[in-house]
């Protein structure tokens, strides 16, 4: 479900749904209804749950200690993803 390295925040968080619920909610002006399934590698996680009734995928970096969302398909068509983080992303 996630990756962990020594010292990495990122990896830390990852261990727990919590503040990727946290970010998905304040990214989405809190109409994200909850983190259903979420993949972390390398500083980055995709997050897929459902909102406004539709099923859906948020992509966030790890910066300076929180998640910051990033533009799902800026992001996928630029390259550069983690493999894992990739293979769901970007599909």
């Amino acid at each position: 479900r996630h990756t962990r390295y020594w010292r990495d925040w990122s990896s830390d968080v990852c261990s727990s749904d919590l503040a990727l619920n946290s970010a998905a909610s304040n990214a989405t002006g809190g109409s994200f209804g909850g983190v259903e399934t979420f993949t972390c590698d390398g500083g980055w996680a995709v997050v897929a749950g459902k909102m406004n009734d539709q099923y859906t995928m948020l992509l966030f970096k790890a910066e300076d200690g929180s998640w910051v969302p990033q533009e799902l398909q800026d992001v996928c068509q630029a390259g550069g993803l983690p493999a894992k983080v990739s293979a769901i992303a970007c599909k």
